[in-house]
């Protein structure tokens, strides 16, 4: 995956196409509280207004991440750590319309606690491996709820 690290904030930018309507692909990833459905490894999620608490499954462990989110549909979501295991975590998901398709960038900062540099790497992994399988399930979703070929 294509991370850079500066300044000890890990940062990642991911650029998909996917072959449906933007509107359709804003709300499958605006849905939050359905990602257990879908997503592998989240095991709950639940939205309060702006703030998204979810429970990620990492190995034996339940990691629990809160964030605020910015909506604007069907342009963007950005989000922001509330709490978490982290000191810092933001990003955004902006989504373009493409005849008929819909262009998504992904990207996401992060800045690990002071528990150290191994944290830090296993967090880049479990940010690569949960980017992987989100994009993923989002695709399906889309596919299954007949939006994309």
């Amino acid at each position: 995956m294509p991370w850079t690290i500066r300044d000890g904030v890990y940062a990642l930018e991911l650029v998909e196409r996917i072959g449906a309507p933007v509107e359709v692909v804003y709300d499958v990833v605006a849905d939050v509280e359905r990602y257990p459905e879908f997503v592998p490894d989240i095991q709950g999620a639940r939205l309060t207004g702006d703030l998204a608490e979810m429970v990620y499954k990492m190995g034996p462990l339940d990691v629990r991440v809160a964030t605020r989110f910015t909506w604007e549909r069907p342009a963007f979501i950005r989000y922001t750590l509330a709490d978490g295991p982290l000191r810092a975590l933001e990003g955004e998901w902006r989504f373009t319309p493409e005849d008929g398709a819909t262009c998504v960038r992904l990207t996401t900062r992060f800045e690990p606690s002071a528990a150290g540099r191994w944290l830090a790497r296993m967090t880049q992994r479990m940010i690569e491996q949960k980017t992987e399988a989100l994009l993923s399930a989002f695709r399906q979703r889309i596919t299954e709820q007949g939006g994309a070929p």
